[in-house]
């Protein structure tokens, strides 16, 4: 197999449109969370000018996500995934987004971010299970590798991209303007997850399961 054949055969799970959609979804929401975490940082020493609130904030977003993560599971095999997805993706980008606008009109206080990381915890445990859950309902077996390798570079491309974009809206607006671009990344990320954005007439797919044929209906 040339090189070209093992390149275009890596690109092979973006034959499905649902699983595509997805796929960009995250990478936007994903390079959005990379900004939101360099934001979050230093909006949290500007207002504390400690490094143990830091801490607190990563703690109070991680207990929840390792508590609710077998709930999740649990979730994305009962309840469609792409609705799990969805109320995730919108639920944060509602959140950032109220958090930027009081962050704009000076009424952003710590445990306003410290309400916002709990509740990102308790979502991320619901969410994580489902988006990894999904791949398989969207893509034929054979391109489960080509799937995988894609979230792979996705992540990477995220973890680059994240932290430069987020430096710089940091030191041309402010913390606010990069919590703003990652309630954008979510709604984008909603958007490319929900139904109507499927391609209305595509033909039924046998490796799609009921939710996905009946979105594209």
């Amino acid at each position: 197999m040339t090189t070209l054949g093992k390149r275009l055969k890596l690109l092979g799970a973006l034959r499905s449109r649902p699983y595509a959609m997805i796929w960009i979804g995250q990478t936007i929401s994903n390079v959005g969370d990379w900004i939101f975490n360099i934001a979050l940082a230093w909006q949290v020493l500007l207002m504390t000018h400690s490094g143990t609130a830091m801490g607190i904030v990563l703690i109070v977003t991680m207990i929840p996500r390792l508590a609710f993560i077998l709930i999740g599971g649990v979730t994305a095999d009962r309840l469609p995934r792409r609705l799990i997805i969805l109320w995730s993706d919108g639920g944060r980008g509602l959140i950032v987004l109220l958090i930027s606008i009081l962050g704009f009109t000076g009424l952003l206080q710590f445990w306003h971010l410290l309400i916002e990381a709990l509740i990102f915890g308790v979502v991320d445990g619901f969410f994580n299970p489902a988006i990894l859950a999904i791949t398989p309902d969207l893509v034929e077996k054979d391109d489960l590798a080509s799937a995988n390798a894609l979230v792979s570079f996705s992540n990477n491309i995220a973890q680059l991209l994240g932290p430069l974009l987020g430096a710089a809206l940091i030191a041309l607006i402010s913390p606010m303007g990069a919590f703003a671009a990652n309630a954008l990344s979510f709604f984008l990320s909603y958007q490319s997850a929900n139904c109507d954005t499927m391609k209305k007439g595509a033909p039924r797919l046998p490796f799609l399961t009921k939710e996905e044929i009946a979105c594209q209906e």
